[in-house]
This record gives C-alpha cells, sequence and structure tokens, in this order.
C-alpha cells in the first residue's frame, strides 16, 4: 500500500529534525523522510524543494551515520522523481565547508 500523496504537513515536521543534535532523532527523521518519499512514489515530487534541502545539509554532518542516513533519503527519493528536480540542492551540498560533505555530495 502506497502513502497519498498529501503529505506535506508530516515532511514540514520531519526537515527540521534532521538538524536535531541527537543522533537518533536526527537518523530516524532521515529514514523517514526516505520511506515517505519511497511510499508516496512519484507524487511526492512537490514536496523536493521544502523537505530535502535539509536532507542535503546532513550531507556535511560530522557523524558518518547521519552522512550515510542522508545519502539513503536522497537515493530513495531519486529512485521515485528522479535526479533532474534535485539539481537545484548541488550547490548548498558542494557549498559546504565540511570536507566530508562535499565527498559525500560527489558521490550522490
Amino acid at each position: 500500500p502506497r502513502l497519498g500523496p498529501v503529505v506535506g504537513p508530516l515532511l514540514e515536521a520531519l526537515a527540521p529534525r534532521v538538524a536535531d543534535k541527537q543522533q537518533v532523532l536526527a537518523i530516524g527523521a532521515l529514514n523517514a523522510i526516505g520511506a515517505v518519499g519511497t511510499g508516496v512514489g512519484k507524487a511526492v515530487r512537490p514536496h523536493v524543494r521544502t523537505t530535502l534541502p535539509a536532507v542535503a545539509v546532513a550531507l556535511g554532518d560530522g557523524k558518518a551515520a547521519i552522512r550515510e542516513a542522508a545519502m539513503a533519503a536522497l537515493e530513495r527519493w531519486v529512485a521515485e522523481v528522479s535526479f533532474e528536480p534535485m539539481l537545484p540542492l548541488l550547490p548548498t551540498a558542494l557549498g559546504m565547508e565540511a570536507p566530508a560533505g562535499r565527498a559525500s555530495a560527489l558521490r550522490w
């Protein structure tokens, strides 16, 4: 069963949690964002601009587990909506000061 396309409020609530200081909450939010992308399917495309910038910023986190969860969430969304709507996120992802973040963005 798929989720309905009306997930805006859920994604709006999850996006700020990606930057939470508690690693478990940040990873949980990233996993949930990835699952929503998969669950909604192609209808999640309108939420790319509002949800994924927070995920792109998480690619620059100092903790490898958060970077990996962010990468997994992005890959799940790419599988549903393609890479094209995510191109505007690349300057944000590549402009990070953290070398690990830039490396994660380039791998993505």
